[in-house]
């Protein structure tokens, strides 16, 4: 026998409803009366199919193991300099570049953790400490000679070498940042191209960035344009006279423009001094 409590504490139990009970009672309900031999009705419970928000199997467990990072034996396989091509050197000031490229190596390889003070790290296991090898050698080699020597230690891993860089950069960040803004200021266009101009003025940009010290977009477009050479003079009315002021990339954008604009009106005018030239046949 069934008790009515365990109905109770079912919160699935079907729910008496003396309509629907009414309703049910009829033939070709799953409990409706059939006679027996004797005359007597007899009741036939029908198997009622299981409820459609339950399983049919069982329940698959959640994996709670990590997930799986590149094995070390093809992290020795890979190339490092035809993902990180840009060698860390302290006078070039590069550390920005550098670190944006070693960044996404770490993590589209899933070894961020190599590199990060608040992991732990297991040295005991075998593919955890060749992997951290592979980080350190990719560090070796992405690194200037000269700067290498002062971030070597004696038991070299890959979170203190990733660390003494990363402190080199950015102790001092004050002294560097008026060095580095005097550099910035002293940019102007000269021989170079519009794409060699800009991109030479952004790096700078970048490091001051790092040191703490960022150059608004507003204030690196006048810059941009303070130094430009005198045959671009004559786009800056139209940038400047723009509300809002266009931003860093479209002001990019519009010099290109105009030096290839330039170069095209040169190549035409000297085709037709060569014509010209010539004379008539």
């Amino acid at each position: 026998m069934v008790s009515d409590t365990t109905d109770r504490l079912n919160t699935f139990a079907l729910i008496d409803d003396p309509a629907s009970a009414a309703m049910s009672d009829g033939p070709g309900s799953p409990s409706s009366p059939i006679a027996d031999g004797s005359g007597a009705p007899a009741t036939v419970d029908l198997p009622q199919p299981p409820p459609a928000f339950l399983p049919a199997g069982p329940v698959a467990a959640v994996p709670t193991t990590p997930a799986p990072t590149v094995s070390p034996s093809v992290l020795q396989t890979i190339d490092i300099r035809r993902h990180i091509p840009v060698t860390l050197d302290l006078p070039a000031g590069n550390y920005a570049q550098w670190r944006r490229h070693f960044d996404t190596v770490i993590g589209m390889f899933g070894i961020r953790d190599h590199v990060d003070a608040a992991a732990v790290p297991r040295f005991d296991d075998h593919d955890w400490a060749m992997a951290d090898h592979a980080v350190v050698h990719w560090l070796n080699t992405t690194v200037a000679p000269d700067l290498l020597d002062v971030v070597m230690a004696d038991r070299d891993i890959a979170l203190t070498v990733w660390m003494a860089i990363d402190g080199i950069f950015r102790h001092n960040h004050l002294a560097r940042a008026v060095y580095v803004e005097a550099e910035y200021h002293a940019v102007v266009q000269g021989d170079m191209t519009v794409m060699q101009y800009c991109t030479k003025l952004k790096t700078y940009a970048d490091q001051l960035r790092d040191l703490g010290q960022p150059v608004t977009e507003s204030r690196h477009v006048f810059h941009l344009l303070r130094g430009l050479n005198r045959q671009y003079h004559g786009a800056i009315p139209h940038i400047i006279s723009q509300s809002p002021l266009p931003s860093l990339l479209q002001t990019h954008f519009f010099l290109l423009m105009e030096e290839h604009r330039a170069e095209q009106t040169a190549r035409l005018q000297g085709m037709h001094a060569l014509v010209a030239g010539r004379g008539p046949a």
